[in-house]
């Protein structure tokens, strides 16, 4: 599916790129999207509910599902109730929040791989002394 809007919201997005953005996408997120997506947005619920965190797109997704030219998964109903009274605004606030948690969530997951892969280290040298 071509990103129809996408030139639409990116200059926007690079312009709110802020500590407002942030605030509004995360109030957004939290009272509408985290039901589905979790709060951490990276449920992936069967095929019907997308890591969000691997979405590219998300505020160009959102819009296309509110005007009902996206029906992934027959979705289009429970998203269009969901998402009925947002601005594109507020796509772009919750789309800037969602890459930011995303980010953090994967900088901890590597951090704790990072954790995991020095404390097998350890264990290995620990067991060489021991022999």
């Amino acid at each position: 599916m071509a990103n129809l809007i996408q030139s639409e919201y990116t200059g926007l997005l690079q312009v709110h790129s802020n500590e407002e953005g942030l605030s509004s996408g995360k109030e957004l997120y939290n009272n509408i999207c985290a039901a589905c997506h979790d709060s951490k947005a990276d449920i992936k619920y069967k095929i019907v509910v997308p890591n969000l965190c691997d979405v590219n797109t998300i505020a160009d997704y959102a819009w296309h599902y509110k005007k009902g030219t996206r029906n992934r998964y027959n979705m289009a109903e429970v998203m269009q109730e969901k998402i009925k009274t947002l601005s594109k605004q507020d796509f772009l606030d919750t789309e800037l929040y969602i890459k930011n948690l995303c980010a953090r969530l994967a900088r901890s997951q590597d951090a704790k791989k990072e954790a995991a892969g020095k404390s097998s280290q350890n264990l290995a040298l620990q067991r060489r002394k021991n022999e």
